[in-house]
């Protein structure tokens, strides 16, 4: 973790969606392999604990990845819905004991799982479910942090409902970031959705949290990345133009319209 972190202080990174903390119950996993520490519960959470707080003594926020646990799953929830039919006993004893130790080292952020967990919520899977996020994570587990969801563009979820439903949904549900990692559209259509549920009181508009970005263990904020190199070509103003165009359109702005 602490190497992790020097190396993304220098590219100027504040935060790592990692560690996964997953336990690799089923070989044939298709989602987790070897990005988990192993099967033994016990074993990812101190490794996933020492993750967080070697990131996090380096100014680093971390986040603990995939709750409630995606580990025991067959289907890949980039292509389907996942289902992990365990008992809550199960959970408790596998699949939670991570999630427990992340938060007890002071973990950023925890990630939501897009699996469907009936002993849980029979019809909608973590990233969406009150009873997940709300009930287990932050009640059970007393976790206080962001809760960020999975990219919501997963086809686990977006198969399911549409990019506006499924914003409202998580943000319903306890999510606080919401990832829509790559369609424009979609991202203007889940950002209409949520402005759409404030108006109308379903959605607390000022009710998530934010990022407290850790310090480093000297206290001092990570300076910003300083080039190496004199940059091989100087840009004309009207390729400089061309670029800023191209960006604000990126995020549907008109040209004229920068803050």
């Amino acid at each position: 973790g602490a190497a992790l972190a020097e190396e993304l202080r220098a590219c100027g990174i504040r935060l790592n969606f990692s560690p996964v903390v997953d336990v690799d119950t089923r070989p044939d996993n298709p989602a987790i392999g070897d990005r988990s520490f192993g099967s033994d519960p016990d074993l990812v959470g101190r490794l996933g604990a020492a993750v967080v707080k070697g990131l996090q003594g380096g100014g680093i926020a971390a986040c603990a990845k995939h709750f409630p646990g995606h580990g025991d799953t067959s289907v890949d929830s980039h292509f389907g819905l996942p289902s992990v039919g365990h008992s809550r006993d199960r959970l408790e004893e596998v699949e939670l004991p991570p999630f427990r130790a992340c938060i007890e080292a002071g973990v950023a952020l925890v990630m939501t799982a897009h699996v469907l967990v009936p002993e849980l919520d029979e019809k909608r899977p973590g990233t969406l479910s009150p009873e997940i996020v709300g009930q287990l994570l932050r009640e059970g587990l007393g976790y206080g942090g962001v809760v960020a969801t999975d990219d919501l563009q997963m086809k686990a979820v977006a198969a399911h409902w549409g990019p506006a439903e499924r914003a409202v949904l998580a943000a319903q549900a306890g999510c606080d970031l919401l990832e829509v990692c790559s369609d424009h559209d979609d991202q203007a259509e889940a950002m209409e959705g949520l402005i759409r549920a404030v108006e109308a009181e379903e959605v607390d508009g000022g009710g998530c949290r934010s990022i407290e970005l850790p310090r480093s263990r000297s206290g001092a904020e990570p300076s910003p990345p300083q080039p190496t190199t004199t940059p091989s070509r100087s840009w004309s103003s009207d390729a400089r133009g061309a670029i800023c165009d191209v960006a604000f359109r990126l995020v549907g702005w008109a040209p004229g319209d920068a803050p």
